[in-house]
């Protein structure tokens, strides 16, 4: 649900030279240089289950996502799309370890609870399991009669929460069953990574 597009489908006519999509996929091949600042920067191979593509990771993105750039690494890649007739290529923007994603992509977190099976003590234990995972997604509660009606309830301001494993098995084990999902917040090109736009990189020989 976090990655927008494949490598495949990056070809298609509808996806335009420019844009920015994310897409998920298995680090193969690191190959760094320096820039002209003596900085460092890479240039990878992200492979996913149709194909592969070439991403060029800048300085800044570089640094703030070394850790991550692991030969067989899961990783998810935010960038802008360069393309032609016959090729394409990512500007990595961001760069984020799929088992993090959750927690930094998710933009709201829902709890979908089975109205006849939560009695008020319940209902108190969530409030206070909800508490202890303060964060920045909006929360809701999906109050359901099975097969008869839904009553969905936004939590207050105060108690946005911060997604993530932790929060849904806590959630899940109180309830008995799974309850937790969570969407996913919308494509937006990060600003700070523009550096190296209108130069070109070419991959270095190894």
């Amino acid at each position: 649900k976090y990655a927008s597009t494949n490598s495949l489908d990056l070809m298609d006519e509808g996806v335009k030279d420019g844009t920015v999509v994310r897409i998920g996929g298995i680090v193969r091949g690191n190959k760094m240089i320096m820039d002209k600042r003596g900085n460092t920067m890479a240039f990878i191979d992200l492979e996913d289950i149709t194909g592969s593509i070439e991403v060029t990771v800048f300085a800044s993105v570089y640094a703030q996502s070394r850790d991550a750039l692991v030969e067989d690494s899961p990783v998810f890649v935010q960038g802008k799309l360069q393309k032609n007739e016959k090729f394409a290529k990512l500007l990595a923007e961001n760069i984020v370890p799929m088992d993090q994603a959750e927690a930094l992509w998710s933009a709201s977190v829902h709890m979908t609870i089975d109205a006849l099976k939560t009695d008020s003590q319940t209902l108190n234990e969530l409030c206070r399991v909800l508490k202890n995972y303060p964060g920045k997604c909006t929360g809701f509660l999906h109050m359901v009669i099975p097969q008869k009606t839904e009553t969905i309830v936004e939590l207050p301001q105060e108690m946005k929460l911060r997604a993530g494993n932790a929060l849904a098995n806590e959630v899940n084990r109180l309830l008995g069953y799974p309850s937790v999902t969570t969407q996913c917040s919308p494509i937006m090109q990060t600003p700070e990574a523009v550096e190296g736009r209108g130069k070109k990189f070419a991959r270095a020989k190894f």
